[in-house]
């Protein structure tokens, strides 16, 4: 911990050391954890020991970043959704920056209990409450895995695996639904592994299962999608193995809830969602068919918009932590399957004449480790697959501990899917998003695979070393793809539209000025970061392209202000203009100053012109009100009657 201070502390002052404190702290904190989980020593109480002190410490790396106060984009609109909640006791209010977020309040609801219970401010509370389900979420991940491979290590393993998928240890650890959500919907797959393992059927399980399942959908959509719909492809898969019907009655009636509880709140409380994700479905798609026919404006790798790029061992260790996965994901699909394709009731297929008879033998899935794939090539392995046992186990119940793993192997079949994504703008969202979701079916299937071929029976200190170095770079890889880049891992000093570089003490005090001296509630035309705090500390009210179909933008980037400037501030009934004379000494370092809709977004070449921010101050319909260097707030005036919220 003394590492990650010294590197956050020291990088504010522009230090050189700021980097390599940072990877010593990651390093010393990783490196002897997946050294213990990966050998066969632990306990299974010291593997949770371990796994919830490592999703604790993982956790503060991020809050050591901000310390005081939310820096992120999305916690700042969740804070603001949670300021709402304290000022009227009412939930829905409306968030132009983010529309979506006070329609999934989860996050929000129980961050302002915690605060009327310890009378803690919202950032602390929020620290506090999101704390406490970081570690709850290591816990759900140990326990899930753990009870579908009927195994402690295998647990364990697949627990610190999926630690290192790019979304862990920032995105999925800020004031935001999701980090919230993700525990949620673990702990609630956990539950419904032991109800079809164990053959439970309690009252009890059956409400915690219904209690969980309601808060992940109230808490996040897209975390909401993705449990109900692996719960749909675990009830299909079922149909596919051994299930008794009563099992399979049982998972259908979980399965119809989930379903109709998510459709009912998408549409009777969030139909907006449909709005919101569309243009970044319909973007993903058309930038993906573009690509295929080499008409699509790629994204650059390893670069940020402004042109800095990323030092060249940062990108070798990231792609082949990448390429780890890739080679490792067949490896332990092979693995699943020789594990449980005694559980499958496919029809009797033949490949080349070689009869394929899948009912097979039943596996003995109670040991505690899967047994390893002989030595030798492909072919010897290929051959085991086409061998014809004896259906002894046809007969056998089924005891539902096959269905959950033969689904996580389906489902990791899609990372590979989503890699090319991350090539366009549009599109690169959608990839980055996926991997807290995907990461759950990949880690068990890399714990079946590689991990346990290579630590079963006498393991050598070389072996486990190798095995060690290898997680490791999966770990630093996934940090370095997650974080993004070098600005953005550390504070520091100011860079133009860089979310958390560019939100500091100045915008922030005239955003604290317009709540004391304009009030709340004015309709104001700002940047990017500059509006998002106007919505969260001054309570203004933003135009957007996503919550009012207006863009701003034309306004700033001409030299003159001419009708079109003048069209954009009676349609919008614009009440305050903020303007930054900081956008003009750079290039937005993710790729625009306002939002995806502006001219040459994520394509700029050049700065705003210094005179296109300037021009205001010429205008006989605005006055300067505020003024602190290189923050303006010009107050507009005759645009019409006054205009009054609906």
């Amino acid at each position: 911990m003394l590492l990650f201070a010294f590197a956050n502390s020291t990088a504010r002052f522009g230090s050189e050391w700021a980097t390599a404190l940072l990877y010593a702290g990651l390093l010393t904190l990783f490196v002897p954890v997946a050294a213990r989980l990966l050998s066969a020593a632990p306990s299974r109480q010291e593997r949770i020991g371990i796994i919830v002190v490592l999703a604790g410490i993982l956790y503060l790396v991020k809050v050591l970043r901000s310390p005081v106060m939310f820096t992120g984009f999305d916690e700042l609109l969740h804070f603001r959704t949670a300021q709402d909640i304290l000022r009227t006791g009412h939930l829905l209010h409306g968030n132009s920056l983010l529309p979506i977020s006070p329609l999934y309040p989860g996050l929000e609801i129980i961050t302002t209990a915690v605060m009327r219970l310890t009378g803690l401010p919202i950032f602390e509370a929020g620290i506090l409450m999101l704390g406490v389900a970081r570690v709850l979420f290591g816990l759900a991940l140990f326990l899930f895995f753990e009870e579908i491979s009927n195994s402690a290590r295998v647990g364990g393993v697949a627990a610190l695996l999926y630690m290192t998928n790019l979304s862990f240890v920032f995105f999925d650890a800020q004031f935001a639904y999701e980090s919230l959500a993700l525990p949620l919907g673990v702990f609630g797959l956990f539950i419904i592994a032991r109800r079809l393992r164990r053959n439970e059927t309690q009252r009890g399980a059956t409400l915690a299962i219904v209690l969980t399942i309601a808060a992940v959908i109230v808490t996040h959509h897209l975390t909401s999608f993705a449990v109900v719909g692996f719960l749909v492809l675990i009830f299909l898969v079922g149909f596919l193995t051994k299930q008794s019907v009563a099992q399979r009655m049982d998972l259908g009636r979980i399965v119809v809830f989930s379903v109709a509880a998510v459709l009912a709140w998408l549409f009777l409380i969030a139909p907006t969602v449909i709005y919101y994700l569309s243009p970044y479905t319909v973007g993903a798609v058309q930038q993906m068919i573009g690509l295929i026919f080499n008409e699509a404006i790629t994204r650059p790798l390893f670069t940020d918009y402004a042109g800095q790029g990323t030092p060249i061992w940062e990108r070798v260790v990231s792609l082949t932590s990448v390429a780890l996965s890739l080679l490792g994901l067949p490896w332990g699909l092979i693995a699943l399957w020789r594990r449980y394709h005694g559980y499958l009731t496919l029809p009797h297929l033949s490949l080349r004449g070689v009869p394929l008879n899948f009912a097979g033998r039943r596996s003995n899935l109670l040991r505690s480790d899967v047994a390893p794939l002989r030595r030798g090539r492909l072919l010897r392995a290929l051959r085991a697959l086409a061998m014809t046992p004896r259906d002894a186990g046809a007969t056998e119940s089924y005891t539902g501990e096959s269905v959950i793993p033969l689904a996580l192997g389906v489902a990791s079949l899609a990372y590979g899917a989503t890699l090319p994504l991350r090539l366009m703008p549009s599109a690169a969202e959608v990839s980055s998003r996926s991997a807290e979701f995907l990461f759950l079916a990949i880690a068990f299937v890399l714990a079946l695979g590689p991990a346990q071929r290579w630590l079963s029976g006498i393991v050598s200190w070389k072996r486990s070393a190798g095995m060690t170095m290898l997680a490791t770079i999966l770990f630093i890889g996934g940090f370095i793809l997650g974080a993004g880049p070098a600005w953005a891992r550390l504070p520091g000093p100011y860079l133009v539209s860089a979310d958390l570089r560019t939100i500091e003490p100045e915008s922030i005090a005239a955003a604290k000025w317009a709540l004391a001296y304009l009030g709340p509630g004015n309709r104001v035309a700002a940047d990017r970061v500059n509006g998002l705090l106007m919505v969260s500390y001054g309570l203004q009210r933003p135009l957007t392209d996503v919550g009012d179909q207006l863009d701003v933008s034309p306004m700033y980037f001409s030299s003159e202000f001419g009708e079109q400037a003048q069209a954009i501030l009676d349609r919008g009934h614009i009440r305050y203009v903020i303007v930054d004379y900081r956008l003009s000494t750079g290039l937005p370092r993710v790729g625009v100053y306002f939002q995806s809709v502006e001219p040459s977004a994520y394509l700029h070449k050049t700065p705003i012109p210094k005179g296109a921010l300037t021009k205001f101050d010429q205008l006989p319909n605005m006055s300067r009100v505020y003024d602190s260097g290189d923050v303006v707030i010009f107050e507009v005036h005759e645009t019409g009657r006054p205009y009054v919220e609906p």
